[in-house]
């Protein structure tokens, strides 16, 4: 799977064109900067079993990584938020390793988000 659509960047950038508004660096500059922390953050609450709280993150995380087209993330964060919503709370190891996966990819993502940035073409 790739890691980021670039059909979706494709897609913002004529957006952007065209309606003569940019904004599209900018939600990759705030995703970037969020990433780390949302991760980060949901860890903790794993550790603290706050489902609840999880859930939420994960929600969010899958939500603005389908607004970039970063496919990578929406399917893990979609895959924490079934088992939650599933009360699938018997091998909470299975959600460490899930979290841990997008962890392992947060410099991958972050440098492609930023070449594409630069780049403006793809």
């Amino acid at each position: 799977m790739d890691l980021v659509d670039r059909n979706t960047i494709q897609t913002l950038r004529e957006l952007e064109i065209k309606n003569g508004s940019l904004f599209l660096d900018s939600l990759i500059d705030m995703y970037i900067e969020n990433l780390n922390e949302t991760v980060n953050k949901m860890s903790t609450l794993l550790e603290n079993k706050s489902f609840n709280e999880l859930y939420r993150e994960a929600h969010t995380l899958k939500s603005s990584s389908a607004n970039l087209g970063i496919k990578f993330v929406e399917e893990i964060s979609k895959v924490i938020e079934y088992k939650i919503i599933k009360k699938d709370f018997n091998n909470p190891e299975e959600f460490s390793l899930l979290i841990k996966e997008i962890s392992n990819k947060l410099i991958e993502i972050a440098n492609l988000l930023t070449e594409l940035k630069v780049k403006k073409v793809i």
